[in-house]
This record gives structure tokens, sequence and C-alpha cells, in this order.
């Protein structure tokens, strides 16, 4: 072995002599002779450079191997913590055990506070009796006052204060039940003077007397005009003045009355130029209609005999009513309004769907004739008219729809979805100051409401549009899509003014954190919701009909919606870091060496933090995390090149070396545990390592692998990110340095860089952008 070595170098001196004796021909040549040192020593260093590479590739792989070494002891050891686990469980049994035996002695407490039970039950009894007192005190009284009432034709006010003797009767005889059961007394509860004093409340829920007589006087008629019609088929004569035909007459002031009713409430529309006058008064209407039909149904009903079937010729008649207000209503339409045809457009679809789903209802136009409702000529075929009505006033609006062009019809539906969606960016912002945590969905994520009200208004309107004609579907369709990009716009303006206002002064928002979890899921939700309402659209309308063009639009406003999402997650982040802004300063100092506070303080933040971050959506929550753990590295790469500490020898080098990998560790376990991933070998805290491995050398040799890995492995990584990094070390002149990273050819053009790595979002300290930076503050 040793002959071999000395025979190579021997013949590497030969071939020096010869490529030396080839160089110095001339004596001129001897000037240049630095020159030709200066070229060799850089080929033999590229050439070094090289194996140090390989080298370090090596060193990798055994790395790797190492980690793999590590899980198995470390599986190893969670195998001896089983065995104290054990220990443990028992411990807890016989805690519980102990806590059981001390119940089991409380036991005899319940006997010594019989009697405070007893005198406690004694005193709600009297307390509540007392305060009936007044009610009792006052029966004679309300009774004379609802039978004036009920003279006076009101019919309403009676009924309320039956209601409410009745609850205070119902009451008091429940209290004196109970007594006569507790003492086990035979006699009723009806056989107590409370009964009794009570018994002229019954009187008064019996039928309206002049309502009944009445009716009975008709049917006296009805039945002497049966034996008149009779009569005359027999004998051919027909007494004067029959039929009086009392029961038509009778459903023909039914029929004023209730046309009446809808005149004078039509009466009060005076003012139109209210945007919102037409809602008002279909809500008004709505109340009305529902108020007045269930009294007829509980007061009006019981007095009325089963062949008038009063209950459903009262709903007929509001039916042709309400059909002839809204056919009035569209005959008039402003062309310029078309939310007021939107409004009446919903108000009929919901009208429609009442009577299709209630069974009393069903049958309107069927059975009006079959079962003897309608017995004269005026109301035969109630709701065959006003289905007609109906129909023309689907025909005014639809009118309305199509004659304006489609930039009109655009601008129009736009305005008025960009109303609804300001008013529910309103409701939802003043939804965020609550004193109480969102609300919870099944997987455990906080949200609220707003998507899902967002979407019910997009596909109420789209149902409108079906309603109308299948282009006013597509028209509304285009809307809603770029609508829903626009409300991304309003939605983020409104989450940057809460977020403003939190970092004004933090505690005027007492659960900012929870709330921003809870906006950032509403993002994902829109996100999902418009994805299947896309492809909901897409699979009825077909391929052809849906078009590139919407199916961009749809995605454009899924991707804003997607984004906005993540930046919502970096102001979560922002509020991590000004918690922790002032260690960060101190990262990297003379203060931070040998110190773990800094590393701490940052873990303690971030995991308590993280117990809002978990009520994430899972694509969030991985996205925040990978983002922590991103940033977190970032500002300790930007404390190394900010210079705030040279290093005076090596053993300073050594321990801030070992100090980096193990926060760099703590760091990596942290997320990983937060974030339930196992710890990828891309992980930004690889960085550091490769930092504390630059630090910690004390060859300049092994130092120039260390930055060409650096170099190789982070396209983002700069020449005055190295210079920066040598100079920490504090054992190289800056001649040095600077020759070092010319040997490695790293680059120095940031525009060639990416921004989005680690070390190109870092400006290190002594280059130009931050002497310019400086200059401008």
């Amino acid at each position: 072995m040793t002959e071999e070595v000395e025979l190579a170098k021997c013949a590497t001196l030969q071939k020096a002599s010869k490529y030396v004796a080839s160089v110095l021909v001339t004596p001129d040549q001897l000037d240049k002779v630095e020159q030709i040192r200066r070229k060799i020593m850089r080929n033999k260093a590229a050439v070094d450079s090289r194996l140090k590479t390989a080298v370090q590739s090596q060193i990798d792989s055994i790395r790797s191997g190492l980690n793999e070494l590590k899980k198995v002891i470390s599986f190893k050891l969670d195998m001896f913590y089983f065995h104290s686990a054990q220990e443990d469980i028992a411990y807890v049994k016989k805690s519980l055990e102990e806590v059981s035996n001390i119940f089991v002695e409380c036991e005899p407490l319940n006997d010594k506070l019989l009697k405070v039970k007893v005198a406690h039950e004694r005193h709600a009894k009297l307390a509540k009796t007392n305060s009936h007192l007044g009610l009792i005190f006052n029966v004679p009284e309300t009774i004379k006052l609802t039978e004036n009432l009920i003279k006076e034709g009101k019919l309403l006010q009676a009924h309320k204060n039956i209601m409410e003797l009745e609850a205070t009767r119902d009451d008091l005889l429940l209290e004196v039940y109970k007594i006569y059961k507790e003492e086990g007394s035979k006699e009723s509860y009806t056989d107590s003077p409370l009964y009794a004093y009570f018994s002229e409340v019954d009187n008064l829920s019996h039928t309206p007397t002049e309502l009944v007589t009445s009716l009975r006087i008709v049917e006296r008629e009805e039945r002497s005009d049966a034996r008149c019609i009779n009569q005359e088929k027999l004998t051919g004569f027909m007494p004067p003045g029959r039929p009086k035909c009392w029961k038509d007459h009778c459903q023909a002031v039914i029929k004023k009355s209730v046309e009446n009713r809808f005149d004078s409430n039509q009466l009060e529309l005076t003012d139109k130029t209210d945007k919102m006058w037409l809602v008002r008064h279909l809500e008004r209407m709505r109340a009305l209609i529902l108020d007045d039909l269930i009294s007829v149904k509980h007061l009006v009903r019981p007095c009325f005999p089963p062949n008038y079937q009063i209950f459903k010729l009262y709903i007929y008649y509001y039916h042709d009513a309400m059909s002839r207000m809204l056919e009035g209503f569209a005959l008039n339409q402003n062309p310029s309004r078309p939310n007021e045809c939107v409004t009446l457009l919903q108000w009929i679809a919901e009208y429609y769907k009442g009577i299709a789903t209630n069974s009393d209802n069903k049958g309107i136009a069927k059975n009006s004739d079959s079962k003897g409702i309608a017995t004269n000529s005026d109301n035969k075929g109630i709701a065959k008219n006003s289905d007609n009505k109906v129909d023309i006033l689907h025909f005014h609006i639809t009118y309305l729809f199509i004659s304006v062009p489609d930039q009109t019809f655009n601008n129009m539906f736009s305005y008025i979805l960009f109303i609804k969606f300001f008013k529910l960016r309103q409701v939802g912002s003043q939804d965020w100051n609550q004193d109480k945590l969102p609300e919870t969905s099944g997987d455990g994520s906080f949200q609220t409401s707003l998507p899902i009200i967002l979407f019910q208004m997009l596909d109420q309107n789209l149902q409108v549009g079906a309603f109308i004609k299948r282009n006013v579907k597509l028209k509304i369709l285009d809307v809603c899509a770029s609508s829903l990009k626009d409300f991304a716009g309003i939605y983020k303006k409104a989450i940057i003014d809460f977020k403003n206002k939190y970092f004004e002064n933090r505690a005027s928002v007492k659960y900012f954190e929870p709330y921003m979890v809870s906006i950032c899921n509403n993002c994902i939700i829109i996100a999902e919701f418009s994805e299947q309402m896309k492809n909901q659209q897409r699979a009825e309308l077909g391929e052809e009909t849906f078009s590139e063009t919407r199916l961009a639009a749809f995605n454009s406003a899924i991707n804003a919606y997607k984004t906005l999402s993540f930046e919502i997650c970096d102001i979560l982040l922002d509020s991590v870091f000004v918690d922790v802004a002032v260690y960060y300063q101190d990262l990297f100092t003379r203060k931070w060496l040998g110190s773990p506070v800094v590393i701490a303080t940052v873990i303690a933040t971030l995991e308590d933090y993280s117990n809002d971050y978990v009520h994430l959506k899972h694509l969030a929550f991985q996205y925040i995390m990978k983002q922590a753990e991103d940033r977190i590295i970032l500002e300790y790469v930007r404390a190394v090149l900010s210079r705030r500490i040279t290093f005076r020898n090596l053993d300073e080098r050594k321990d801030a070396a070992s100090q980096i990998k193990e926060e760099a560790k703590k760091i990596s376990e942290t997320i990983s545990r937060i974030s339930k991933v196992e710890i990828s070998q891309d992980s930004p805290c690889s960085i550091l390592n490769l930092i504390a491995e630059v630090l910690r050398l004390k060859s300049t040799d092994i130092v120039s692998l260390e930055i060409s890995g650096l170099a190789t492995k982070y396209p983002d990584f700069r020449a005055d990110h190295a210079l920066a990094l040598l100079a920490v070390r504090g054992d190289m002149g800056r001649t040095e340095c600077l020759q070092l990273i010319s040997d490695l050819k790293i680059k120095e053009n940031e525009s060639s860089t990416s921004k989005d790595g680690i070390f190109g979002r870092v400006i290190p300290a002594g280059s130009v952008l931050e002497s310019l930076g400086s200059k401008f503050k």
C-alpha cells in the first residue's frame, strides 16, 4: 500500500513538472506565476467542492438511517411506559372508591334537612297563592266586562278575557287537585268552592247568542223556502216574497266583509315612493289573513251549521280577494323596479307552496261545486277564476322581466342582490361582537348561519327565474355567479374593518379568534356550496347551455372564497406574532444565548391559540399550522441574517448551533403534535439545522461545502445571504467571505430568485435593499 502511494506521488510530481515546464517557456511568463497559482487553486477548490457534495449526500443517507433507528428505540420506550400507565389506572380506581364511600357517609344529611325541604315547599305554595289573589278578586268584574264586549260584537277582546279567566281557573284548580291527592281525600276538586266560584266562566265560553239566533232564523227561512218550492212543483203556486234565499244573502254579506277588509288595507298605501312598501304591505296582509282565519276556525266555525263549511268558504273568499289584489299590483307595476316583481313572485310561490302542502286547501278548484260550498252564481268557480287571475299576474310579471335588455336586467338584478348581500354582511358583522361563542357544527367547527341564508336567497331567486322562463333563470344564474364573487369583496372589507378594530383595542372584542375561525369556516362552506350549485345547475342545464363562461365565473367565485379563507388564517396568525413580537427582538442576541425563554414563550403562545384553531375546517387548519411553522422559521432566519450577534470564538458558535438545533426540534415536534401530522423531511425547520452546521464547523473548507449545500437546496438563497451568514461566524474577513462566495458562484441578482421561499422574504443586514429601506424610513 505504501509503495503504491509513493508511485502515485512520483507520477504526480512528474506530471506537475511537465505542466510547469510547458507554462514557463519564456522569461516574461515568470510575472504571471501568481495568476497561474490562483487559477490552479480555484480549480482545486471546485474539485474539492464536488467531492464534499458527494460526501454530504452520503452523510444524509446515514442520517436517515439513524432516524429510523431512533424510531425503533422510541417504540421500545413506549412499551416500557405502558406498565406505568397501568399503575395510574389502579390509582384512579382507588380514588373513585374513596369518593363513593364519602357519598355514602353524606346520606344522613338528607334526613337532617327534611324540615327545611318541607318549609321550602310550603313557602312556594303560599307565594303562588298570593300571586293569584289579585286575579281571584277581579273575576266578577272581568266576567261583566266580557259580557259587554260580546254584546258589542268585540269578539276578539272578549275571547282574550275568556282565555285569561280559564288559565287562572285551571292553575288554581290544579293546586286544589294536588292538595286533595296528597291528603288522600275522597273529595273531588269539583266539590271545592273555587270550582263554583268560576262556574260563570263556562257560560262565557258558549257560542255568541246573537249570531246563533240569526243563523237559526236563516235555517227556518231556508226550510220555508224548501216547502214553498215543493208546493210550487205540486200546485204551481209560489207565495209572494218566496224564496227569500237568506242563506245566499248571508254568504254574500260574508264575501262583502272580506272584500271590505282588503279594501280598507289598500287605502293605507298612500306612499309608494319607499322601496320597501310592497314587502311591508304583503307582510301586513299575511299577518292579517292568518289572524282572521285562526279566529274563523276557532270562534266562528262552531257557531255555523256543518253544511255551511264556513271555514273553507272563508278560505275561498280570501283567496279570491288576494288574487285580485296581486293582479292589480302586477298590472300597475313600474318596470324600473324589478325587485317588486321578484317580491311578488316569491310571495306567490310561497303562497301556492302552502296550498299544495296543506290538506285542508287541496282541491280548491276541484271540489268547490261538488261539495256545495258555493250555492249562488257569484260564488261558483271561485278557485277557477282565482287561478286564472294568478296566471294573468304571472304573464304580466314575465313580460316585465323579458322585455328589458340583458344588460339592463343584469344591472337591475345585480343591484337587488348587492343590497341584500350588503344587509346580510351588516347582520353578520354585528354577530361578531357578541359576548358568546359562535355556533358549533356536527364536526366541532365554529360557524354562523350566513352561508345557509346566503344560498337560500340565491336558490329562491333561481326558483323565481325558473317560475318565469328558462332565459330569465339563465340571466339570474349569471348575476348570482358574479354577485357571489362581489360578495367576497364586501365580506373581506368587513373582515378587515373587524381586524383593525380589534388590533386598535384588543379588549373591544371578547371572542375575536373564535369568530375569525367561524368566518374562515364560512368562506370554506360558501366555496363548497358554490361548487354544489355549479354541479347541480350544470347537470340540469347541460354542458352546452351551462357554457365555459358560466363555469369560469363560478370557479372564480370559488377561488375567491378559498383565498379569503387563507387570508383570514394569516390574520389569526398575526395575533400570535403580535403577542410574541417582543420576544423575537431578543432572538439571536446575547440575551437569547443559553436562555430557553424565547422558544418556551413562542410554543406556549401557539399552543394557547391552537385551542381555537382546532375548530377550523380541515383545509384551513392544515394551512394555518403550515404557515405558523413557516413564519416562526422566517423570524429565526431573519434574526440570524440581521447580525444581532457576532461570535467571539468556536465555543460560542457551537453553543449557539446546539441551541438552534434543539429549538428547531421543539418547533417541529410542537407543530406535529398540534396538527397530528408526522414530521416531514422537507420541513422548514431543516433550514435551521443547515444554518447551525455552518456556524458549528471550524474548517472554512467544510463551511464552503455547507454554503454550497444551502444554495443548492434553496434556490432563493443569494450571495448577500451567504455573506451575512459567514459574517456571523466572526472568524472570516469580508475579503475571504467574498472570495468564497465568488468561487461557489452563488446568485447575486434578487430578481432571479423566488420570493415565496424563506430566504426570498429576508433582507440580510448590510445588503443594498436594507440600506435603501432604512433611508426611506
